[in-house]
Parts: C-alpha cells; sequence; structure tokens
C-alpha cells in the first residue's frame, strides 16, 4: 500500500445514480498513490478509487472553478487522463493538502517534513 503521508476527511466531486455531487469520503496520501473510500467503510483494503502519484501532473488550488462554494475551498489534482476536484471546509486545510500531494511527486530524497494536521490544530489550540 505505500508510505502513509497524510490522511482525512474531505469532498469529492464524484459520479452517482443521481448525477454528479459532492461525497465525503476517507483520503489516504501514501508515496504510491492517493485512495479513497466511504467514512464508514472499516476495511481500509476495499477503496472506491486511486490516482497513482506518480501519474499526477499537477496539484493546485482552484478558485476559478463554478463548482467552488463560498464555505469550502477547492483543489484539484490531474493525471494525463482526468481532473480531480476536492474540496476542504478551509483555504489552509486545502493549502496543506496540494503541499503534501506535491511533496508526495518528489524523490524521497527531496521531501520536505510538512505538518499533519493533528499537530496544525494543537499548535493552534494552544495559541488561542
Amino acid at each position: 500500500m505505500g508510505e502513509l503521508l497524510y490522511c482525512g476527511e474531505l469532498e469529492k466531486w464524484s459520479n452517482t445514480a443521481r448525477g454528479k455531487t459532492w461525497r465525503k469520503f476517507f483520503i489516504r496520501l501514501t508515496n504510491r498513490e492517493i485512495r479513497w473510500h466511504l467514512p464508514s467503510e472499516s476495511d481500509q483494503n476495499v477503496f472506491l478509487g486511486e490516482i497513482e502519484v506518480s501519474r499526477i501532473v499537477n496539484a493546485k488550488l482552484d478558485k476559478t472553478s463554478p463548482l467552488n462554494e463560498p464555505d469550502h475551498s477547492m483543489f484539484i489534482v490531474q493525471d494525463p487522463q482526468i481532473t480531480h476536484e476536492f474540496r476542504t471546509p478551509s483555504l489552509e486545510d486545502s493549502e496543506l493538502w496540494v503541499q503534501h500531494i506535491k511533496n508526495a511527486t518528489l524523490p524521497k530524497t527531496r521531501r520536505k517534513k510538512l505538518p499533519d494536521s493533528t499537530a496544525r490544530d494543537r499548535i493552534n489550540s494552544n495559541t488561542s
């Protein structure tokens, strides 16, 4: 499965029986892939989709998409065949996901040590 680099719950623009909509997933970023499964799924080996890290050509914030809503921040991950849209409740969360994804595409010797969300949450709660 690969070395876990980052994980968390966020929303992905997805096909459903009623058309495309935002769906909440648990996302796992490893040095090999980004995988997503339903938050209620306890078996993390059962996943609904994946993007191979080696195929990622771009990851960036998307502030101009018509899918954007005022209470969310969107980012995209592109491979040569498809653009995957994700969103989080805050700009900071989306920026952190983009940093982690870009970092995962680098050779291991060039990867940076990035904060995880729990460390950031602890820092924020200590300063308030």
